[in-house]
């Protein structure tokens, strides 16, 4: 009987997401270049920006990184940079449009960078 349920909870959840990519599509098609730059380039680099929030929320209301990875962090940094240099390394690119398509590892760079200052700060001045 629980499975029933999983498997017509996924189906619909399918079904949702598949109305929602089309309406995308649809909606991009329609809309001027500029605001498919911001809704497809700008709002998803912010959106990720802001998903760094809450684990720099934790860090300053207990005054600890503990259960923080600098490892992952370094892991991140690491291809998001690579990812960066791919964008950047055809002889022919653009480095307006390079930097257009750089901008959501851009975000993720920036946004470790802060998450890591705090880390820093905290785990040398709050730690017990």
């Amino acid at each position: 009987n629980s499975c029933c349920v999983v498997l017509g909870v996924s189906t619909l959840l399918l079904a949702v997401s598949a109305a929602v990519a089309g309406a995308l599509f649809a909606a991009f098609r329609a809309m001027p270049a500029d605001a498919t730059y911001v809704v497809g380039n700008v709002l998803p680099s912010i959106l990720l920006g802001a998903g760094f929030l809450p684990q720099m929320y934790e860090f300053i209301s207990r005054r600890s990184v503990q259960g923080y990875s600098f490892g992952v962090t370094v892991g991140d940094l690491v291809g998001c940079s690579a990812n960066i240099a791919v964008i950047f390394a055809p002889a022919d690119v653009h480095a307006q449009e390079a930097l257009k398509e750089s901008a959501p590892f851009l975000a993720i760079i920036a946004m470790h960078i802060v998450l890591l200052a705090l880390a820093v700060l905290i785990k040398c001045c709050c730690s017990a």
